[in-house]
């Protein structure tokens, strides 16, 4: 897909997530050879199908699976997990605090 060539592949693994159907390429049930011979037929018989289905997979992998975006999804979810950690131990802190302060006012009364 990333070199803008159209697919024909069935429906098994991860392969639907990243091949649409009718869209960057053709998708049919696993072990169905009939459904398989026929989308290959059927890509065939429509050449400017297949460039469209080519264009198409080559901007889905550029916009959903480029190191760049893969890099860009990893850094946003490592600063959500830190946020999260700092606002823990924020509110950690303030609980340890307003604990030892009650202390001093038991042990002072």
């Amino acid at each position: 897909m990333s070199l803008s060539l159209s697919i024909v592949a069935t429906e098994v693994g991860g392969i639907p997530e990243v091949v649409l159907d009718g869209e960057t390429g053709w998708l049919v049930k696993a072990k169905d050879s009939d459904a398989l011979a026929g989308s290959i037929l059927a890509a065939l018989r429509s050449p400017h199908k297949m460039l469209e289905c080519g264009r198409m997979g080559q901007l889905r992998v550029q916009n959903t699976f480029s190191v760049e975006k893969m890099i860009v999804d990893t850094e946003k979810i490592y600063n959500q997990l830190l946020a999260q950690v700092l606002c823990n131990n924020s509110i950690n802190a303030k609980n340890d605090v307003s604990s030892s302060h009650e202390g001093i006012k038991r042990d002072t009364v």
